[in-house]
């Protein structure tokens, strides 16, 4: 447990990006005083535009959380609806619509399903006895139930194996104490390990009864982290939101990146270790003073991460997200190179192998695929916009109220 709290304390202080302990450090700061154009290419060899099946069961409204199996697309709604619709990765057919909510034995109480290393989901429970996980197959089959000793209190941030479940927790609070938990236990075991690494902020008094709440997403459009900002009479606090996507699997490694921390985690079975560092300069956010000293407009906040075998790719912020004179870029990190590259976000990175739309990825497999989302909307803005673009094969044709369309970036 010591040589655990200690990795992660020594990935935490990872502000310079000066690659101490072999470390690789992703230029951030570097690369955005530097801009240059960026193309799908440099990401993948293919790009794929598939439309999403749609009928009476298969609808997606206009706001939902995306996963991804190595070949399963997750659309999570929790807004208008609670559902787990799953599609497929090959050709976008609707598959099914997976469990649903309620008090009866096969109900679950969330629909944001955990990360899992094989090919089925796992939901969250609630249950007088501790939490479980209800099992199902992506086709929608219920397979049972499992009793870990530890699931997260935020859905989504537990890594469940044949035999083991890890979970992990980032926690900035009102109080302004941050920590990273980390809970190990057996499925149907109670938990046997546990590391908690709390790190103390200001000790001011903050009093709540009077509060100004303002939520923004990353820079991604679609984004799958949430930041929010608290503010009152006594000082403004600043935290991840509740459903961030901070845990997710690259190959067969489960990662973690913790909301406004600049490590990127491998987690195991038995603990977790920096793999990553994010050097995002003198001007980086630090989250152990931000709460004292405030996010400033030269601010650098590191917002979203996306990783594939090789490559990460992320985007950023100057100053606040929610700030209409913020900055926003979006870039990646080339694993083999060692290179960071970034440009402005609403350039994107332009399709120079299709000539379409800019690509602008949200979720990526285990595998490696990078996954966007456009909609029909989307569609015809960039062709009023741009007459003489051509337009995809796949995307002729389809009607006014059809599902989404995946955009996939693969390597082949």
């Amino acid at each position: 447990m010591s040589i655990a709290a200690a990795a992660m304390l020594y990935g935490c202080t990872g502000k310079t990006g000066n690659n101490e302990g072999n470390l690789q450090a992703v230029d951030v700061a570097g690369a955005i005083e530097k801009p240059v154009g960026l193309k799908v290419s440099d990401l993948g060899s293919k790009i794929s535009y598939i439309p999403l099946e749609t009928n009476d069961s298969s609808l997606i409204g206009r706001k939902c959380t995306l996963r991804a199996k190595n070949d399963v697309l997750m659309v999570i709604e929790s807004d208008t609806r609670e559902c787990c619709l799953t599609f497929s990765l090959a050709d976008g057919r609707f598959i099914a619509s997976v469990g649903h909510p309620g008090q009866d034995p096969e109900a679950w109480s969330t629909p944001l399903p955990e990360v899992s290393t094989d090919n089925n989901l796992y939901f969250f429970r609630y249950s007088s006895d501790g939490p479980t996980a209800q099992k199902f197959s992506v086709n929608g089959e219920y397979l049972g139930k499992i009793h870990p000793g530890a699931l997260s209190n935020w859905q989504g941030n537990s890594v469940i194996s044949d035999t083991t479940v890890v979970t992990v927790e980032s926690v900035i609070s009102p109080e302004d104490v941050f920590g990273l938990k980390f809970i190990k236990c057996g499925i149907n075991s109670p938990a046997d390990t546990t590391v908690l690494l709390p790190l103390q902020g200001p000790l001011t008094y903050r009093s709540w009864d009077m509060v100004t709440i303002q939520r923004v997403n990353g820079i991604f459009s679609g984004s799958q982290v949430h930041f929010v900002k608290y503010e009152s009479a006594d000082g403004i606090v600043y935290t991840p939101d509740d459903g961030s996507c901070e845990l997710w699997l690259t190959g067969n490694e489960a990662r973690f990146k913790p909301v406004f921390v600049d490590t990127l985690y491998a987690v195991t079975s038995e603990t977790m270790m920096p793999a990553f560092v994010f050097d995002t300069g003198a001007d980086g956010v630090d989250y152990r003073t931000m709460n004292s000293k405030g996010i400033k407009p030269n601010t650098l906040i590191l917002c979203d991460v996306l990783e594939t075998p090789g490559k990460i790719v992320f985007a950023a912020s100057r100053g606040w997200m929610g700030d209409d004179s913020h900055e926003p870029f979006v870039g990646f990190y080339d694993k083999s190179t060692g290179k960071t590259v970034a440009t402005e976000a609403e350039k994107g990175f332009v399709d120079d192998i299709d000539g379409f739309m800019p690509f602008n990825p949200i979720v990526t497999t285990p595998d490696g695929r990078l996954i966007g989302m456009i909609t029909i909307e989307d569609i015809y803005r960039w062709t009023e916009e741009h007459p003489d673009a051509k337009l995809p094969a796949s995307l002729q044709g389809l009607p006014d109220d059809a599902n989404p369309i995946m955009v996939v970036v693969s390597e082949q």
